[in-house]
């Protein structure tokens, strides 16, 4: 059976009965036994949780608390000393491993930034001497000896992250180890898969059959999964530019993603089950092909065969997504909506009184929709981790979601996100890590377009017969009936509130920014954000015109998107209530001055 990292190295250190206090600080006394050992080297273990970034670097720069070690390097160096007097020769090599890692970080630019870099560099080589990480050294010796028991173990589960950030050490810092052709081909000769190596390669070009053969090898592996094919595709691009890929292998490339191509192409007669799996199969496929285009003399030979599987995985992505079952395996969401007779008839007289009023149906407290996405996510977190796709089957297009936001909207609601689940600690069954910006996006998806939707079809009649003519009389002053037509209605709208939008810039003596209009109204929101009803408007206002994981009525509309749709009474219904809103917030701020 595998194994795991960490089971590897607690077995490699013989540690048992590990304490499930994950994170608490090495601390020993003065004066070590084998208890104080024992207990010092298990709580190390257990704080040693810690990721390996690229080039040999750990831990993240942020987390000051983690890289000091509350600056316990007098300890660590302790346990070390104890173990190397008593012959504990796996323990020596372990911490040795974590040292230099340490030690390579300290020395890299990245770690430069962090707010106690100078006082942790000086209390760290109070105590290592910087010689012993280099050549000879002895930290680096034990670590060579890490490395090596770390690849005999016949039946651990490689990382190849993992094991390539700890070669780096060896290899790539202008001083390579002496044993290190030892160590390789040690790696060569006992690993039939590890492809992110070649980069470690001094001797790479006398290896080449040995790469060319892991990629033929490495397609008769009877599951290859992504992982994997990934790690096939980039070791061929590096053979490529290294000019030791043999035409051979770039055939059995080829021909095993032509496989995949085919299986799209089947499904196609068949009955699809998850569209995500189905649109993450083809994107994946797609990425390869476009990848191995860049060895570019293959690429010229069999060009025409890889631009047709291309155009063959788009016509079957485009022609899924524009089908009646492009829905499958997504989870769908069904509201019921049964107001009472009188309910019905306050909103309706509110209207017949008011268009306007239908802002105060539509408004959104933001606040208060990032508290229910918390909780929400508290009670069922499982379907907020899950990839996250959103379908349009009439334009035949998708998106994939992200959380990479930088807007002033999503650094104001992450904070706020932050606070929210600090108040409700004691209630919250799950803690939502992550951009809390993102997750109000997602709970807005399911409900934003519910409460118009509800409007548009409670009152569609009333509302066909006086909507426009009441935008056009008392908002535009437009009686052309051009204007009453839905999508050309919409569309002046949002030229109307973008002009609403640069007026309110320059009444605080800000300037427009013609050529991204989104910016002016971050600009507005970070000057009213601190109060809550100009915030709700500009924040709405936002989502509905330019937010991606919005409406984004604004690349909607001017991008013909919305052309063919019969019905946009709810675009319409939300681009009113953004007009009324500015209009709200524009005379809130006429008053006060």
């Amino acid at each position: 059976m595998k194994i795991a990292t960490k089971e590897f190295i607690r077995d490699y250190m013989n540690i048992n009965d590990i304490s499930t206090e994950l994170r608490e600080i090495v601390s020993i006394y003065s004066t070590i036994d084998m208890t104080d050992y024992l207990v010092a080297i298990k709580k190390f273990y257990n704080l040693l949780d810690y990721t390996y970034l690229k080039d040999g670097i750990m831990l993240y720069i942020y987390n000051d608390y983690i890289l000091t070690f509350d600056f316990k390097f007098k300890e660590i160096k302790d346990i070390y000393d104890y173990a190397k007097e008593n012959q504990l020769f796996h323990v020596c090599n372990y911490l040795a491993d974590f040292l230099t890692s340490y030690h390579y970080s300290l020395e890299s630019n990245t770690y430069k930034q962090s707010q106690n870099y100078d006082c942790i560099k000086k209390e760290f080589y109070k105590f290592f001497d910087r010689k012993e990480f280099y050549g000879d050294g002895m930290y680096l010796e034990h670590s060579y000896d890490y490395y090596k028991d770390f690849i005999a173990c016949k039946n651990f589960e490689y990382d190849h992250n993992f094991f390539c950030d700890r070669l780096y050490k060896l290899y790539n810092k202008n001083n390579i180890h002496p044993r290190y052709n030892e160590l390789f081909e040690y790696i060569l000769n006992n690993d039939n898969l590890l492809l992110k190596i070649i980069e470690f390669d001094p001797n790479c070009k006398q290896n080449a059959s040995i790469y060319n053969t892991n990629i033929i090898d490495g397609f008769k592996e009877t599951n290859i999964n992504g992982y994997h094919y990934d790690a096939i595709i980039n070791l061929t691009l590096k053979m490529y530019y290294k000019d030791i890929l043999d035409e051979n292998s770039f055939i059995t490339v080829c021909n095993n993603l032509i496989k995949s191509v085919n299986k799209i192409t089947e499904m196609m007669n068949n009955e699809i089950k998850n569209t995500v799996l189905f649109i993450s199969d083809v994107d994946q496929i797609l990425n390869y092909l476009n990848q191995i285009k860049r060895c570019q003399r293959y690429y010229d030979i069999y060009k025409l065969t890889i631009e047709k599987c291309i155009k063959t995985l788009l016509y079957c992505k485009r022609r899924y997504l524009k089908s009646d079952s492009v829905n499958c395996g997504l989870e769908k969401f069904q509201y019921e909506f049964n107001p009472n007779s009188d309910e019905i008839e306050r909103i309706k007289e509110d209207l017949s009184n008011n268009l306007q009023t239908i802002f105060l149906y539509l408004k959104v407290d933001f606040d208060q929709m990032l508290t229910i996405a918390i909780k929400t996510f508290s009670e069922s977190p499982v379907p907020m981790l899950v990839q996250y796709v959103c379908l349009d089957s009439e334009q035949g297009t998708y998106m994939n979601w992200d959380n990479d936001f930088d807007s002033s909207f999503s650094k104001y609601y992450h904070e706020k996100g932050i606070q929210i689940v600090e108040s409700l600690s004691d209630e919250l069954d799950n803690v939502y890590h992550g951009n809390y910006y993102y997750l109000m996006l997602r709970h807005l998806s399911t409900t934003f377009t519910f409460s118009g939707s509800i409007i548009a079809t409670t009152f569609k009649k009333f509302l066909d017969d006086n909507l426009e003519e009441y935008i056009c009389k008392n908002f535009l002053e437009e009686t052309d009936l051009v204007f009453q037509n839905d999508y050309v209605l919409c569309c002046y709208l949002i030229i109307c509130i973008e002009q609403l939008i640069c007026e309110q810039i320059e009444n605080i003596q800000l300037k427009c920014n013609f050529q991204n209009m989104s910016a002016n109204i971050e600009n507005l929101f970070d000057y009213c954000k601190d109060n809550k009803l100009s915030r709700d408007i500009y924040m709405f206002v936002y989502y509905v015109l330019y937010e991606r994981y919005g409406l984004n009525y604004r690349n909607n509309f001017m991008h013909g998107n919305f052309i063919h749709k019969k019905n946009l009474t709810v675009e319409l219904l939300y681009l009113f209530s953004c007009l009324i809103g500015l209009f709200v917030v524009g005379d809130k701020d006429e008053k006060k001055n």
